[in-house]
């Protein structure tokens, strides 16, 4: 059933805060999990977006593995050489959560190059996210855990920032400047 593969994707996330990813009310979701109902093309679309190393066919009707082989099946993706030439978008036009990323990699004042590698990621994967392209769940949770940020902050800038699991003091110097900048920045609208 569908509802046991979204349940597979959600993992360990709360119920609300995998909702509020996929842009559906908590409600619908439990329903699709309950099997009482099933997400439409768009929503299976986006959620296939979110999470492009999911098998679409495991997610559909249940066969082969659940994670692809290769994450990244689109033609355009092998091409690395078009992804170079990706222009990013302007800051401010940025879906937020690749913003937040961004932002992370100015915090700690690292370079594309630094970035990947601290995460262990291939620098194409931050050309996409430089260009406004959806960010893997991957990524994500990697992102989150290296640099000690909240998974609530990280997908949907919910305060606080830092994740309970920081110990290192420079770090909650850092984190504290930053979150009082976003707070500030938040209130003011921009």
């Amino acid at each position: 059933m569908i509802g046991d593969r979204l349940r597979q994707v959600r993992g360990n996330e709360k119920q609300d805060v995998f909702a509020s990813l996929l842009k559906v009310n908590k409600n619908t979701l439990g329903r699709w999990e309950r099997g009482e109902g099933v997400p439409n093309a768009d929503d299976l679309k986006y959620i296939l977006e979110l999470y492009p190393d999911i098998n679409p066919s495991w997610l559909l009707i249940g066969e082969g593995e659940m994670r692809r082989n290769v994450p990244y099946p689109e033609p355009e993706v092998f091409n690395i050489a078009s992804n170079a030439k990706e222009d990013p978008l302007p800051y401010n036009e940025l879906p937020e959560l690749n913003q937040r990323i961004l932002k992370l990699m100015s915090v700690f004042d690292l370079d594309d190059s630094e970035f990947c590698n601290r995460l262990g990621m291939d620098e194409i994967e931050l050309v996409k996210i430089k260009a406004g392209r959806p960010v893997s769940g991957l990524v994500i949770r990697a992102v989150a855990f290296e640099f000690g940020v909240r998974l609530r902050w990280l997908k949907l800038g919910e305060l606080p920032i830092k994740s309970q699991a920081v110990v290192d003091h420079g770090a909650l110097d850092v984190w504290g400047s930053f979150e009082a900048a976003f707070i500030e920045k938040r209130d003011k609208g921009e």
